[in-house]
């Protein structure tokens, strides 16, 4: 299984653009069952908004 996690923003709209755009690709595919999209919200963790500062959306495949 392949695992995605995008980590935003909740008042980003960019962030939103992107999950939308992942959700639809990974929809299209067929890829639905073997893959995982997690979201994160930066600000829900202090240690995440001082790593990512104002660079979200950012989209990591396994961990990377």
């Amino acid at each position: 299984m392949i695992r995605l996690t995008l980590y935003g923003r909740a008042e980003c709209h960019l962030c939103h653009e992107m999950e939308v755009v992942v959700s639809g690709v990974l929809a299209e595919r067929g890829r639905a069952g073997r893959v995982a999209l997690e979201t994160v919200d930066v600000d829900s963790d202090p240690a995440l908004a001082a790593r990512f500062g104002v660079r979200v959306p950012v989209l990591c495949v396994n961990g990377e």
